[in-house]
């Protein structure tokens, strides 16, 4: 009877030890894989900060003024007149005229219409 004893809780000792070498194995992968991670999003944040940082330069007013000016003979752009804003409830109608009557049946765009909303 003893020697059952002995054998059920030597087995059972190797069965909790396997179990635990399982268990300590998994939490060393899973923190491998976080310091993998954590590595990624610090580089992912860099290039997030260094992309903001980026934008921040390009859409810069001064310098996009002086690109506006040396291009403007190929731009032919011009200064915005008060009366090309429109207000929001003028923007659904305009918006309604671009989605049922974008073009005609021979494929030219109606844009009378959409001139005569945004240049009144």
């Amino acid at each position: 009877m003893i020697r059952v004893t002995h054998i059920l809780m030597m087995g059972s000792v190797l069965i909790v030890t396997i179990w635990t070498y399982g268990i300590k194995h998994e939490s060393k992968q899973s923190a491998k894989t976080l310091v993998r991670l954590r590595g990624e999003l610090a580089k992912q944040n860099t290039k997030i900060s260094l992309l903001e940082a980026d934008w921040a330069i390009m859409t810069n007013p001064d310098r996009l003024e002086k690109i506006a000016k040396k291009f403007q003979s190929q731009l032919q752009l011009q200064a915005i007149q008060s009366n090309q804003i429109i207000q929001l409830d003028e923007l659904a109608s305009f918006f309604s005229i671009v989605k049922n009557k974008g073009s005609d049946l021979d494929g030219h765009s109606t844009t009378d219409e959409i001139n005569s909303l945004v240049y009144k």
